[in-house]
């Protein structure tokens, strides 16, 4: 390469398209652009290289070699001079377009520039077409057409620079986004998606190999209509389609609360001339909109117009910065776009050279689905897509039917516009009584799968009992013959469950089943649960019917019920009620836990004689007692006052009635965040700081007494959490996240198999006396000084939950040098770079470390920066004490000292991670555990740049804060456990 002039940093979006450029197969890439131009008359392919070394000259960004720094920094280096060839084609007109093609399925080497390819296709004397090719990394759909009339100026001007107006610098761009407020812009993405639940989805297949394009064109009328209905409502256009897309997406997904994900042009109009830059300038951002059913059209667009117009000053923060402070992880499979960028002149000439006649363009994204909206006297419509080709049909005949619906009367209520094609509508409203069904075939009540039995109904309706489309999910209906009266003598059940039906014939009824489902094209019905069943525990989605059935598949239980708790405020668990059988039913935890993942465990377990009914036969569900276990009939009394005393907090964070002093915290129902709990509820009555950690050497009120009466904290760097038989290898190390402490891995180190050793690791500076280590080095050297002493360097597994995997990843390479060796490590959902400002004060860290503290309880209890910037740092502190306590996360008489003390060591861990570097190369086998919802661009996080050839990734369900909790998690370590076996 030419000798370097300038090094440039990479916005977001270039970093994670560098990422799948790093594709090792050599299938298409699918950030690659194009435009084909039309030329009419003489074209000098020698003036033309001219013109093209020109723009170069002009744009150093577009002569950058995209490469990564030993630290495994991607940056932009940029050489003095590259040439850029222009290939020439003879071809014919009916072969462009294969041409084009095949030239988009030619990947860029974006370490070897320019990642720019130019080919002439000669159709005939005077008649040609233009190809450019270029990354998506280089430029965006806005620069396109600005490129080709920086092409074209600079051949009329014969490649001479000084003819030309002064270039807009791409540099300026990358200086004003350096200078923005992150922290400000970050607030404000978590403030607009705050309580949003869970992603919009739109498709669950997405269909492999490249894109397809599929168009529509609104009749002219409409498109008129649209714009006048945008101007007396005071919204914009862009605000209209956005509306229609929104509430076809609510339809399609069963939601009133959806997110789409939008391209803005990131050209701020306080940058000068940032209209005119060259470059990868936009971004991709979410879009929130909430469609209640009974709100008028025009005042959904109203309030979408403002609540959109507060994020314009925030939308150059990346997407995985964005998507971070939502907590969701992805939010969202489909982009929608309303094209406002520049279109090249399809009427130009250059001096001394041919004449533009037409151009087209072909732009680049991963999205499964991408809608964009051109406008026009007929708004152009399309669709590029990796679905089945009749779903994208629909979805842009239902785009249409939605824009219509607005145009014709937008005071009418978003729950009265239809999605329904009159096609499908038919379809769903045929009658399916084609014979009688033969005696032999029991009908003994309906079963939500396939097709309705024959003179039965079944509908699947939205909100506002609206008819949905095949494949949206909505509430399942029955009408028919087949329908009751009511419910005898319950008249409120009958009203509440049995609905007119709007759909039949006069007089008729419909009934609510409380079942989720959804027309497959086939026309089966897919059932999806229940709509009462289906609960939110820690940041889970989970089907309490399908505990119920593995909890029915054990041998000696006769009936099961499984609900949500909340005996103590704010922790919400799962309770399962057995009725045994004739066999015993002590073993039905571990039956649970050999078929169940760690989040969808019951917490308690509670025998009865006979599940509560309600008069319909359904389980009474509120009647179900708390879970209280009676002391063991060999249990001891208390033998001290303080083992009472522990007994009595045991009581009370478990919210049980009988604890004994032998019995086991995690027996009854505790997890991580109740440990938390229960050792601040003890710092405060005893006035001793303990480490959570303890509760695993000591799990019982007699074992803490103990500890309590001989002044023993339990603090120590290595931390016994469970040990085999013989407490030998194979040893699975569980280094502790940025928080200091191993107790998240409470609930997972139980879960893994019984024939290994898992040991945790405490960070110094959560004891009194104890000061933080503030570099990984030095936290990796105190750790494997530990585990040398303790013996345990040898045959083991070094794994970490964020920060922790770093920490693990540098141990591997000390304990390498010790013996020669590097053990395994496994890298859970770890970043390889810490996704905090450097220059972020203590006001933002501590605000940042209310975020990790609040995900980790499943509470929103981050407060706002700008609120704390004017406060003393023990200001701070009292501030998010007192947050703390109100939402249930801190004890009330938990003293502040722990959080300080809590907070010091995140402080001094979030600087260590910001100045460390990673080892490269590294001699050791690495494996990335992902969680699926923190996967933007990367699914390595970043890692595969260093840690060597034996390094791969395993992406598993769930987001940064839940996946401890799933069962894949356990299996991917019980697999690097294998590794020391084999």
């Amino acid at each position: 390469m030419a000798r370097i002039v300038d090094v440039l940093p990479l916005t977001p979006l270039q970093e994670g398209l560098l990422f799948h450029a790093r594709n090792p197969d050599r299938a298409p890439d699918a950030y690659l652009v194009q435009l084909t131009v039309r030329l009419d008359g003489p074209l000098d392919t020698d003036r033309l290289r001219a013109a093209l070394a020109c723009v170069l000259r002009r744009h150093p960004n577009l002569r950058s070699a995209f490469r990564f720094r030993k630290s495994g920094e991607p940056v932009a280096l940029v050489p003095d001079a590259v040439r850029l060839p222009v290939a020439e084609r003879a071809s014919e007109p009916a072969a462009v377009r294969a041409f084009a093609e095949a030239e988009r399925s030619e990947r860029f080497d974006l370490g070897k520039p320019p990642s720019i390819r130019c080919t002439v296709l000669t159709l005939a004397p005077g008649d040609h077409v233009l190809l450019l090719s270029c990354h998506h990394i280089l430029l965006d759909g806005w620069s396109m057409p600005l490129l080709l009339d920086e092409i074209g100026m600079a051949y009329s001007a014969g490649g001479d620079d000084q003819a030309l107006p002064a270039p807009a610098r791409f540099r300026d761009y990358l200086d004003w986004r350096a200078a923005q407020d992150t922290g400000a812009a970050k607030r404000a993405w978590a403030s607009a998606l705050d309580e949003l639940d869970e992603p919009t989805r739109l498709t669950e297949h997405v269909r492999p190999g490249p894109a397809a394009r599929l168009t529509r064109r609104l009749d002219a009328g409409v498109s008129a209509a649209l714009v006048t209905m945008a101007r007396n409502a005071g919204v914009t256009v862009n605000t209209v389609c956005q509306c229609a897309f929104a509430l076809l997406l609510a339809r399609m997904t069963g939601r009133e609360d959806v997110v789409f994900g939008t391209t803005v042009s990131g050209r701020p109009p306080e940058l000068p001339d940032s209209d005119r830059m060259l470059g990868l300038l936009i971004n991709t951002v979410p879009v929130r909109i909430r469609v209640p059913a009974s709100m008028p059209v025009d005042e959904l667009l109203a309030r979408v117009q403002k609540e959109q117009s507060t994020l314009l000053g925030h939308h150059h923060l990346g997407l995985a910065d964005i998507q971070r402070a939502a907590g969701l992880g992805e939010l969202f499979d489909t982009i929608f776009t309303f094209q406002s960028y520049p279109v090249a002149d399809r009427d130009t000439r250059w001096r001394d050279g041919p004449r533009i006649t037409d151009v087209h363009g072909v732009d680049a994204n991963h999205y499964p689905v991408s809608v964009t909206v051109a406008p026009g006297a007929e708004f152009d419509l399309q669709l590029v897509h990796r679905i089945a080709p009749e779903q994208a049909g629909l979805l842009l005949d239902r785009l249409t039917m939605v824009l219509t619906a607005f145009a014709e009367d937008p005071q009418r209520p978003a729950g009265s516009v239809d999605v329904v094609l009159p096609d499908e509508r038919r379809r769903l409203l045929a009658d399916w009584l084609d014979g009688a069904p033969r005696p032999r075939v029991p009908f003994a009540g309906p079963a939500p799968i396939g097709r309705p039995i024959p003179g039965d109904r079944v509908y699947v309706l939205g909100a506002g009992a609206r008819l949905l489309p095949p494949g949206a999910v909505g509430e399942l209906y029955l009408a028919g013959d087949g329908l009751a009266r009511g419910y005898a003598g319950r008249p409120g059940l009958t009203a509440e469950r049995f609905r007119p039906d709007p759909f039949g014939p006069p007089g008729s009824r419909m009934y609510r089943t409380g079942d989720l489902g959804r027309w497959r094209d086939d026309g089966q019905l897919e059932y999806l649960g229940r709509t009462d069943n289906q609960v939110k525990v820690r940041g889970f989605r989970i089907e309490l019917g399908e505990i119920e059935a593995t909890l029915a598949r054990h041998p000696a239980v006769d009936a099961a019920a499984v609900v949500v708790r909340e005996d103590v405020p704010g922790d919400r668990r799962l309770v399962a009620y057995v009725v045994a059988g004739s066999g015993d039913v002590t073993g039905v935890h571990e039956h649970l836990d050999a078929l169940l993942p760690g989040y969808m465990m019951p917490t308690a377990i509670v025998p009865l004689d006979r599940l509560p009914l309600l008069a319909s036969g359904k389980v009474d569900r509120h009647a179900l007692p708390a879970p209280g276990p009676a002391a063991d009939p060999g249990s001891r009394v208390p033998r001290t006052e303080t083992e009472r005393s522990v007994a009595q907090v045991w009581r009370e964070v478990l919210g049980t009635e009988v604890v004994g002093p032998d019995d086991n915290f995690f027996d009854l129902g505790g997890h991580s965040l109740l440990a938390v709990r229960l050792i601040e509820r003890l710092a405060a009555h005893f006035e001793i700081q303990l480490s959570a950690s303890v509760l695993y050497a000591a799990p019982t009120p007699a074992g803490i007494a103990r500890l309590i009466e001989a002044g023993e904290s339990g603090h120590g760097p290595l931390v016994p959490m469970r040990q085999d038989n013989d407490g030998g290898p194979p040893r699975l190390i569980l280094v502790h996240p940025i928080g200091g402490s191993t107790f998240c891995y409470a609930d997972l180190a139980h879960a893994l198999p019984a024939d290994c050793s898992v040991h945790g690791l405490d960070a110094p500076g959560l004891a009194d006396g104890t000061r933080p280590l503030e570099r990984i080095e030095d936290l990796a050297a105190h750790y494997v000084a530990a585990l040398v002493a303790a013996g345990a360097h040898r045959n083991c597994v070094l794994a970490g939950w964020s920060m922790g995997g770093t920490i693990a990843y540098e141990m591997a390479e000390r304990i390498r040098r010790i013996i020669g060796a590097a053990p395994p490590v496994v890298l859970i959902d770890t970043h390889l770079r810490l996704g905090i400002d450097p220059g972020a004060s203590d006001a933002e860290l501590i605000t940042v470390f209310a975020d990790d503290w609040g995900r980790a309880a499943g509470r929103a209890l981050a407060p706002d920066a700008a609120a704390l910037a004017g406060l003393s740092p023990a200001e701070r502190l009292d501030l998010l004490v007192d947050r703390a306590r109100s939402l249930g996360i801190l004890e009330p008489d938990a003293p502040a000292e722990y959080v300080r003390r809590r907070f010091e060591v995140f402080k001094a861990h979030a600087r260590a991670l910001l100045d460390h570097r990673a080892h490269q190369d590294h001699q050791g086998r690495v494996r990335m555990i992902a969680a699926q919802d923190s996967v933007r661009q990367d699914p390595s996080h970043g890692w595969s740049a260093v840690a060597g050839a034996e390094f791969d990734v395993r992406i598993v369900p769930g987001d940064h804060y839940g996946l401890l909790g799933g069962r894949e998690v356990v299996d991917e370590l019980g697999a690097a456990l294998d590794w020391l076996r084999s």
